[in-house]
């Protein structure tokens, strides 16, 4: 389960763990330690909706 954030020149890419609920960041471009930051603290608030989402659309998709 991964989710991609955008915003500007900035992207970046984090895996979620269902397991253990950890977002380790990957393919950073122009991120800056702040930006980081906020993005963790918006995925920490949202992580049950964004992993309760990709479970329903993949399962509904590979059905």
């Amino acid at each position: 389960m991964h989710v991609h954030a955008i915003k500007g020149e900035t992207e970046v890419k984090y895996w979620i763990s269902q397991k253990l609920n950890m977002i380790p960041c990957s393919n950073s471009f122009n991120l800056t330690l702040i930006k980081q930051l906020e993005i963790e603290e918006l995925l920490i608030e949202y992580l049950p909706y964004i992993m309760k989402t990709w479970n329903s659309y993949f399962n509904n998709f590979q059905s």
